[in-house]
């Protein structure tokens, strides 16, 4: 009896097949027709093949550098764009992927690095003026970034999210209303259009009447307006709901997502942003549910990984290492990134031996240091624990987890200083992503540095959600510390009136003198 060999075992037996007889030259040429056909997965191991009988072959690190970059695994993609970028004749392409791998991996100074090289090739290249304009901002290098979105608009003028970016960087010089009239340009260009821009400028709009102009009525009137004309835009509907919250009006916020879920039920990030509105209104199991119920229709490895992340940020590691370990089934890779998350779930629930296997068989080394860094001070070891995070944090040093948990090993250490420079870092990379500008304003306070542990306690309330009256708390005690007994206690006494008797916050008003 003869049976026919569906379409993708037989696509591996044609890969096979190539791998074993073709030059390396045919292998790159198939992969480049793979990764055109959208089998990014079959291209990255063809291309693997073909550096195993030529490691220095241009193209082929060149085209797994791209497809490495295509498919997230930034770590693996830098140095396969490092070999290519050296050629000639790959110099400017392998240059502006080689500066959105460094952008993406949050290395914004060797991204600005990359994209200049581009630009000294090309000396008005758009793509690499935009990719160092974004990263320049994100350095605080706001006149950079003017300098580099001007540029650009002179040859992209109906560029509206070029018009977004400029706007952002004007108003960091406080150039408020050149920004507005930025702004007000990139919502006029889209309004006609479909898509997911006319949102991203309205949105932008809308932002910047409430963080500059300091006009939350003008504000909540363009979101509204917004939301008439892109019911479903994700980000836009997750900076209305965030603005909502603001204004302590979480209600109105959910009621908009809610409507947008229902148009698209299957929508993954308008899912993701309903569950985190539940939360806050203390429905959290209602979260929850709906994207397990999401992902068991979906199944597919993004569903799965998102339900695994909020279970994680629920407080619940066995859930989110089960949904990971279902993620990594669909995943149609070895999923480093997937591997690694899965890893740190295992640590939280106590699973050090599991995670410890797979820190084992991660590749590339930088997952491994980190989650070896985290089973190290997980058991004592903070010495060994800051080495291995040195490692991980040489390839990845704007990993903001990374830098935090450096910081809690350098305060078991005994070293102050470089854990305020650690805590320091992870806020920079990611303000959203640690508590990391908390524990930064306690050790400050613990310093004697009462000025720098309340802008750190201000940084944390501005960008983190949980732990205010310890951050109230401790700016109360650095504000006494400065002398301001009797402001500190008044402030104090008014938060807790606001916000309700917080332990934390009550501790610190007992301690305050007078």
């Amino acid at each position: 009896m003869v049976t026919r060999l569906g379409a993708a075992a037989g696509a591996a037996l044609l890969s096979l097949a190539m791998a074993c007889t073709s030059s390396v030259d045919e292998r790159v040429a198939e992969a480049r027709r793979q990764a055109e056909a959208g089998d990014v997965p079959g291209a990255i191991r063809m291309l693997r093949s073909a550096l195993e009988d030529d490691p220095g072959h241009v193209a082929a690190n060149h085209l797994l550098g791209i497809a490495l970059l295509q498919s997230g695994d930034i770590s693996r993609a830098v140095p396969r764009l490092q070999r290519s970028v050296e050629d000639p004749g790959f110099a400017q392409e392998a240059g502006l992927a080689l500066a959105t791998a460094f952008f993406q991996g949050q290395n914004f100074e060797e991204a600005i690095a990359a994209a200049g090289k581009v630009l000294a090739i090309h000396a008005d290249h758009p793509e690499a003026l935009r990719v160092r304009a974004t990263a320049r901002i994100k350095v605080g290098d706001a006149e950079g970034c003017v300098e580099d979105t001007t540029r650009a608009l002179r040859s992209a003028t109906g560029d509206s999210a070029l018009l977004v970016l400029t706007a952002g960087c004007l108003a960091h010089l406080e150039r408020l209303d050149e920004a507005e009239a930025a702004l007000e340009s990139a919502v006029a260009m889209t309004r006609a259009t479909k898509g997911p821009l006319r949102g991203n400028a309205c949105a932008a709009l809308a932002d910047f009447h409430d963080s500059q102009r300091k006009n939350p009525e003008r504000a909540e009137t363009i979101y509204r307006a917004c939301l008439v004309r892109d019911p479903a835009h994700a980000s836009l509907l997750q900076a209305a709901g965030a603005f909502f919250e603001r204004i302590e009006r979480p209600d109105a916020a959910l009621e908009i997502v809610e409507d947008a879920v229902v148009a698209s039920p299957d929508d993954l990030r308008l899912q993701r942003i309903r569950a985190g509105l539940l939360v806050e209104g203390d429905r959290a199991d209602e979260g929850r549910q709906a994207l397990d119920a999401l992902a068991e229709r979906l199944d597919t490895a993004q569903a799965w990984s998102v339900a695994g992340a909020f279970r994680r940020e629920l407080g619940d590691p066995d859930g989110a290492a089960q949904a990971l370990a279902r993620a990594i089934e669909r995943s149609p890779d070895d999923a480093p990134s997937l591997r690694f998350a899965r890893a740190d779930a295992l640590i939280d629930s106590g699973r050090l031996d599991e995670a410890e296997q797979i820190a084992a068989e991660l590749s590339p080394d930088v997952f491994a240091h980190l989650i070896r860094g985290r089973l190290l001070l997980v058991r004592g070891d903070a010495a060994g624990a800051l080495a291995e995070f040195e490692l991980g944090l040489a390839s990845w040093p704007n990993n903001a987890g990374a830098r935090f948990l450096a910081g809690q090993a350098a305060e078991r250490l005994g070293d102050p200083r470089r854990a305020t420079s650690e805590y320091r870092e992870a806020t920079r990379a990611e303000p959203d992503a640690t508590d990391a500008a908390l524990y930064a304003a306690r050790v400050a306070l613990q310093m004697g540095r009462p000025t720098e542990a309340m802008r750190f306690a201000q940084r944390h309330v501005a960008n983190r959600v949980g732990s205010h009256g310890l951050a109230a708390g401790i700016a109360a005690r650095a504000r006494a510390a400065l002398g301001d007994a009797a402001g500190a206690r008044e402030a104090l006494d008014g938060w807790l009136t606001q916000h309700g008797a917080d332990p934390d916050a009550l501790a610190a008003l007992v301690e305050l003198p007078g």
